[in-house]
C-alpha cells in the first residue's frame, strides 16, 4: 500500500506533514528529522486502529518549501513596521492638492500618496543602514 504524504516547511523552521490518502495522518513540529521519522509509525498506527494490514506500506513524500518572506524593502510590502511608521510621518507632511481634506493614513493602505511615502521611507532606511 502506498501512502502519499506532503511535507511542508513552516515559517518557524519546522515542518508539517499530512496525507490526503490516510485521514488522521497529521504531524507537525520544529524538529524536522524527528517528524519525518515519525511518519511511517504514525501511518501504521492509524491503519492498525482501522484493522488494516500494515505489512507492506510505503510512504511517498512530496516536499513543499515555505514561501520566502517578503523582503522589508520590497515595493509591495506594506506590513514592515519600521517602514510603515516612517512612511506615515512622511505622509503627514505631504501637501494635499485635491479638493477636500487630505485622507487619513490607512495602515497597509495603497493610495498613490501612501506608496510615495513608503518609497521615501525605504530610501531613508536604506541610507541609514549604509551610513
Amino acid at each position: 500500500m502506498i501512502i502519499n504524504v506532503t511535507i511542508e516547511d513552516r515559517s518557524d523552521g519546522g515542518v508539517s506533514v499530512y496525507s490526503e490518502d490516510l485521514a488522521g495522518l497529521v504531524l507537525s513540529g520544529k524538529d524536522r528529522l524527528s517528524i519525518i521519522k515519525a511518519i511511517e509509525p504514525a501511518a501504521r498506527a492509524i491503519l492498525e486502529h482501522k484493522g488494516q494490514d500494515t505489512s507492506n506500506i510505503r510512504i511517498d513524500a512530496t516536499f513543499v518549501k515555505a514561501p520566502a518572506p517578503i523582503p522589508w524593502d520590497a515595493y509591495h510590502n506594506r506590513s514592515y513596521e519600521p517602514v510603515e511608521k516612517l512612511a506615515k510621518e512622511i505622509y503627514d507632511f505631504f501637501e494635499y492638492k485635491e479638493a477636500g481634506p487630505k485622507p487619513p493614513w490607512v495602515p497597509g493602505g495603497n493610495s498613490s500618496m501612501q506608496d510615495a511615502a513608503r518609497v521615501a521611507a525605504r530610501q531613508q532606511l536604506r541610507n541609514a543602514a549604509v551610513s
